[in-house]
C-alpha cells in the first residue's frame, strides 16, 4: 500500500464515520437535555438544529471526498482534483463555523455548575468532538492537500 493509499485509509476509517456513528448519538443526548434541562437560564435553545446543521455539513463534505475525491486520488488525479480541494477547503471552514457556534452558545462546552449528569455528559462528548474535527482538518490540510495539489 502506498504512501498516500494508507493516509486515505486512515481518514476513511478514522474520520468518516464522525457523521454516522458519533453524531447522532450526540444529538439524542442533546435531544434528553433539552427534554430535561430546557427551562434552565443556560440551556443553549437551539443546539439541537445546530448540530444537525453540522451533521449535515460533515455528511455532504464526507460523501465528496469518499465517492469523488479519494477514487480520483486513488487511480492517479485529475485535472479537477485541485478544484475539488478549493471546493472541501471551503466546506471544512463551513463545518468549523458550525463548530465555533456550538461551542460558543454552550459556553465552550463548560457545563453550569448545577447540570445535570446528561449535559455533563454532552458537553464532554461535544468537547471530544471537536478535538476529532480540528484532528480530522489537520490531517486534511496538513497531509493530504499537499500531496496532492501541486
Amino acid at each position: 500500500m502506498s504512501e498516500i493509499d494508507g493516509l486515505l485509509s486512515m481518514i476513511e476509517s478514522r474520520y468518516h464515520p464522525i457523521p454516522i456513528d458519533r453524531l447522532p448519538a450526540i444529538i439524542g443526548l442533546a435531544e434528553t437535555v433539552y427534554v430535561l434541562c430546557h427551562d434552565h437560564p443556560s440551556h443553549p435553545a437551539r443546539l439541537i438544529e445546530a448540530l444537525m446543521r453540522l451533521q449535515d455539513l460533515l455528511t455532504a463534505r464526507i460523501r465528496t471526498e469518499a465517492g469523488i475525491l479519494f477514487p480520483l486520488i486513488r487511480i492517479g488525479g485529475s485535472p479537477v482534483v485541485a478544484e475539488m480541494v478549493a471546493r472541501l477547503r471551503i466546506d471544512q471552514g463551513l463545518a468549523a463555523g458550525q463548530l465555533d457556534d456550538i461551542r460558543a452558545m454552550t459556553g465552550g462546552f463548560r457545563p453550569p455548575t448545577d447540570a445535570s449528569p446528561s449535559w455533563r455528559a454532552l458537553y464532554l462528548a461535544l468537547a471530544g468532538l471537536a478535538d476529532s474535527l480540528a484532528a480530522y482538518d489537520r490531517v486534511m490540510t496538513d497531509q493530504l492537500f499537499p500531496r496532492i495539489v501541486v
